[in-house]
């Protein structure tokens, strides 16, 4: 919706989903953008997004722990980690601004700040302890609840350089800061703090291109079952070259990670164990017609 002409521009969306656990969820968002000069533009937006529960959250039942018997009941005492058939969607409003310059024809730049806040996430509740006969324990259950809240907040910075015909250089950098309650019980991953990425783009000849991307990720956590999983910081690379000898057919040669064996980006949530990227090496060959 244009309120200025090549001027002022707003953005209104919606989105609306039905599921069997929350029923209908409404996803809205609003953008604003302005352009005071030619070259400089200014937007800002805000958004709400929301993660439903799964079937585990909602029907799971998982034995965390045993802690072994000590005074005062010299009996073992079970946490029983258990679903929440009654949970609400996490839900976040992100607010959003930012500003995109061409200060020579052959650099641009963006900034952006962002402020994500939280809501309804999924923690874990302390429930009343009872005692299983059969098995003779004393079992402490934990079941899920949606009273924990959290916040993020942080910038990011993008730059193209057209630095000659033949050659570009594609140029990222974001710092992201994550506030959780310390009395959560639940475990909560943490993304990397920061990220760095470096692009080189070489058409060496109308036929011959050579790319490199460079890349720097931060420390993270990931939730697992058995608690927070700390994932350290790595760096690699990849290289593409890429012939083209007909119009239509390219022949290329990548190779991905090089500068590690390989290292661990992401663990999953359930008992699954982690799976290390390897550094690798792959032709392929396209044809378009």
């Amino acid at each position: 919706m244009e309120l200025i002409d090549q001027t002022l521009w707003l953005t209104l969306g919606n989105k609306f989903e039905h599921n069997d656990f929350t029923g209908f969820e409404g996803q809205p968002t609003a953008r604003l953008m302005w352009a005071p000069a030619l070259n400089h533009r200014l937007w800002a937006g805000v958004s709400r997004a929301v993660r439903t529960p799964s079937r585990g959250e909602a029907n799971m039942r998982l034995t965390t722990a045993v802690v072994p018997p000590s005074s005062p009941f010299f009996i073992p005492v079970e946490l029983a980690l258990e679903g929440n058939r009654n949970l609400r969607s996490e839900d976040v409003i992100a607010y959003e601004v930012g500003y995109r310059t061409t200060m020579i024809k052959s650099v641009s730049v963006d900034v952006t700040a962002f402020y994500n806040d939280y809501a309804h996430m999924r923690n874990a509740s302390q429930g009343a302890v009872y005692f299983d006969p059969i098995r003779g324990v004393l079992v402490q259950p934990l079941p899920f609840s949606n009273n924990l809240k959290a916040k993020t907040y942080g910038v990011e910075v993008s730059t193209v350089w057209q630095m000659l015909d033949w050659w570009r250089w594609d140029a990222n950098y974001s710092v992201l800061k994550t506030e959780v309650p310390q009395t959560a019980m639940a475990v909560v991953g943490i993304s990397p703090q920061q990220r760095m990425n470096l692009r080189s783009a070489v058409n060496i000849r109308p036929d011959l291109d050579f790319d490199v991307w460079f890349r720097y990720v931060g420390n993270n956590a990931a939730a697992t079952a058995s608690g927070n999983s700390y994932i350290p910081d790595y760096v690699t690379m990849d290289a593409r070259l890429a012939w083209r000898p007909e119009p239509d057919l390219e022949i290329s040669l990548v190779g991905q990670n090089l500068l590690t064996n390989s290292h661990l980006e992401y663990q999953q949530e359930n008992l699954i164990l982690p799976t290390f990227i390897d550094r690798g090496m792959y032709g392929k060959i396209s044809w378009n017609f």
